[in-house]
């Protein structure tokens, strides 16, 4: 994650389309994630894939195709796609708020998992890649 300065929504993402944005949960590979609480009231997480990406008319393109098809995975292992929405020139995937515990908070305090976790995660990664 960057600083908090980086974290700070800007007064485009205050609103976006109905979606109003609630915390800047962090950045990933994926991009920013956002949590935001949408027009029939529920929240979920925003996730804004990088500027320059946005820029490409071909990564929209491709962005809009993905979610689509993303949208019909169904797995207990995998977060499912909602879809996408558009908003101040940008697109957002849209995933469900769902409880867990994040990888780095299972890491602490050793930075190490014991075993029986690992099994446990490692057969949760190889279903969801199963699934997909």
């Amino acid at each position: 994650m960057g600083d908090l300065a980086d974290q700070t929504p800007s007064p485009q993402h205050e609103s976006l389309d109905g979606w109003t944005l609630c915390d800047v949960l962090g950045d990933d590979a994926a991009g920013r994630r956002l949590l935001a609480r949408g027009p029939d009231g529920r929240t979920r997480h925003l996730v804004e894939p990088p500027e320059d990406a946005q820029r490409s008319l071909a990564f929209r393109e491709r962005f809009k195709d993905k979610a689509a098809r993303a949208q019909v995975v169904r797995h207990e292992c995998i977060v499912p796609t909602l879809g996408f929405a558009e908003g101040a020139g940008k697109l957002f995937l849209l995933e469900p708020d769902v409880a867990g515990v994040p990888l780095a908070e299972l890491l602490e305090p050793h930075n190490r998992l014991e075993i029986d976790a690992v099994l446990e995660v490692g057969a949760d990664i190889a279903r969801a890649l199963g699934e997909l």
